[in-house]
């Protein structure tokens, strides 16, 4: 669904840990060049769709998202890096 809006490439969502629903969702946006993404846009969006639980809580915008050899975003890698912060949000 975030892949619906026109300035994203591609998008990534994990599991991260939540105060209120246990687990919640982190995206990893990657956006088109020279497009500007807003948190905001992309939680009006998801808002609109989705169930309380499944809007993201983080975003995070990067250039690029980690894949294997053949073009697969790695997920694991994503969740390995934000596990890093053991935080709850």
């Amino acid at each position: 669904m975030i892949a619906e809006l026109a300035e994203v490439v591609e998008v990534a969502v994990i599991g991260v840990g939540h105060r209120d629903y246990g687990e919640g969702a982190k995206a990893f946006i990657v956006p088109r060049s020279n497009a500007s993404i807003r948190a905001a846009d992309v939680v009006a969006l998801c808002e609109n769709r989705l169930p309380g639980y499944a809007v993201p809580c983080e975003i995070d915008v990067r250039n690029t998202l980690p894949k294997n050899a053949a073009g697969n975003i790695l997920k694991r890698l994503l969740s390995a890096q934000d596990s890093s912060r053991d935080s709850v949000r």
